[in-house]
């Protein structure tokens, strides 16, 4: 073999160990990223599951609600609280409202809601999750779980509301409270609107490659949940949803639950229509 000959052996030799050293480099790095995203993940799970988007809004002198905020019980330690809105003193059923609201949102967003449940002859509850705006605490899954419990159990020896006399109303991520509590209590009715199958199907829609099973801690699988209410059940959800398609979550939601049921569909954006729907007439 001629110097020349060597000299090119040499060479390819070099490339191909440079190529594989680059190789490998790459493969570290792709690692460490995938590693990255899902500590990302991880550590930011609560603040993308309960957004808190939303500041506290003073109450609506025009409304007139002359709602209160009560402490109704306390989650190792951490007090619960809610408001309390009565109905029209026209209305003396007594039968009780249960509102558990959205991620962005917090019990004083949803004032003219209460408006409208008043005059249908409710009166309202409405918790308020730990950590959000008057409430102190971390929200997590097991705690807003255990804090509807609670708030279930004021109504009935406080209030000696009869369990017939409560209506379960979950919205967006309250869709996930109100279907764990009517899976276990004897209520007379749950309401789902804007609901989603679980967080574990929304985090793998939106993020395919990863393992979301493993990393969430709050998964709020309603899917896995809903058929055990044993109560009439009345599912709202939007034709126009694009962040919960009605397809793989409400209807999904519908289907799996028991009888007797009743889907309604509706127009709007994500978390509109829940009081003023414009009724889809498919």
């Amino acid at each position: 073999m001629n110097r020349n000959d060597s000299a090119a052996v040499h060479g390819r030799r070099s490339t191909r160990r440079w190529i594989k050293r680059v190789s490998w480099i790459l493969a570290i790095l792709l690692v460490l990223a995938y590693a990255g995203v899902c500590v990302w993940l991880r550590v930011n799970e609560t603040r993308l599951v309960f957004s808190r988007t939303m500041h506290s809004i003073p109450a609506s002198p025009s409304l007139a609600l002359n709602e209160k905020r009560v402490e109704f019980g306390d989650l190792d330690g951490t007090k619960l609280y809610a408001w309390l809105v009565s109905s029209l003193p026209k209305d003396t059923a007594n039968v009780w409202l249960m509102f558990f609201h959205g991620s962005g949102d917090n019990v004083s967003v949803n004032q003219n809601a209460y408006d409208d449940y008043r005059s249908m002859g409710f009166n309202v509850m409405a918790p308020e999750y730990p950590g959000y705006p008057g409430s102190p605490g971390v929200p997590s899954e097991a705690g807003v779980e255990r804090e509807a419990q609670a708030a279930f159990e004021y109504l009935r020896s406080v209030k000696q509301v009869p369990a017939k006399n409560i209506v379960i109303f979950g919205a967006s991520l309250g869709s996930a409270i109100a279907i764990d509590l009517a899976s276990r209590v004897d209520a007379g009715a749950l309401i789902v609107a804007s609901g989603f199958a679980s967080v574990v199907a929304t985090g793998q829609k939106a993020y395919p490659i990863l393992p979301i099973r493993l990393l969430l801690r709050n998964p709020f699988e309603s899917t896995k949940k809903i058929g055990r209410a044993r109560m009439p059940v009345l599912v709202i959800h939007s034709v126009e949803d694009e962040r919960f398609p009605l397809a793989e979550n409400g209807q999904r939601l519908y289907e799996l639950a028991s009888s007797p049921k009743q889907f309604l569909k509706i127009r709007g954006e994500h978390g509109e229509g829940v009081t003023h729907a414009t009724v889809n007439p498919n």
